[in-house]
């Protein structure tokens, strides 16, 4: 009696692919039903789950969201669970919590490298709340208002120099050399700002 050893392969493979997708499925039903947890938006699909119709037109998906689960749901996307608050009245109950129960440091680990280890995202939340203090200080309302002529000035003197009445420009380049000289002068000071060659500094920048 001969037995076809690729089809006995095939076939654990399948069971076993079969058994994972079913087991899957009873997880994510078993979630949606039980799970104190936001609302989740079910995926037939492993893995990457809303990822298409998310990348698609993501503003669409907030508000088929947002229809069918209300002003709190989580998503599925590429491996990631990403819970999204599509209404203000949610955004107190959000603002208001600990880190200890919603911490930014897990969503902002993608900026460690920038800044380096032991600082703002990196470091415990009692240090990272006190070096945040030195940033909120600069960032308040009066301030962003006393910005706005600071931004107009250096985009309007910016694309003078660079461009005279007219022209061309590669806008991912120059909106980066941009956000430069306007951070600058707003964050450092007049100072700095007169000390930075936008064009060098934004190499450096990059390269860092």
């Amino acid at each position: 009696m001969e037995i076809d050893l690729a089809f006995l392969t095939w076939k654990n493979v399948g069971i076993v692919v079969g058994t994972l997708y079913a087991i899957y499925l009873v997880n994510a039903l078993a979630r949606k039903l039980f799970s104190k947890a936001p609302p989740v938006w079910f995926s037939m699909v492993p893995v990457l789950g809303t990822l298409v119709s998310f990348g698609k037109n993501p503003v669409n998906f907030l508000v088929d969201g947002r229809h069918k689960y209300g002003d709190i749901f989580t998503a599925n996307i590429l491996g990631k669970k990403m819970t999204f608050m599509t209404h203000p009245r949610m955004h107190k109950d959000f603002f208001m919590r600990k880190d200890t129960e919603l911490s930014p440091r897990e969503v902002y680990k993608f900026v460690i490298p920038v800044f380096g280890r032991g600082i703002v995202y990196d470091a415990e939340p009692a240090i990272m709340s006190q070096q945040l203090k030195f940033v909120a200080t600069g960032l308040n309302n009066k301030n962003f208002q006393a910005f706005v002529p600071l931004f107009e000035k250096e985009a309007s003197e910016y694309f003078e120099r660079k461009f005279g009445a007219g022209g061309e420009f590669e806008m991912f380049k120059c909106l980066a050399e941009l956000t430069i000289l306007t951070a600058s002068r707003c964050l450092l000071g007049k100072e700095v700002r007169e000390n930075i060659n936008e064009n060098k500094f934004a190499e450096l920048y990059h390269t860092l």
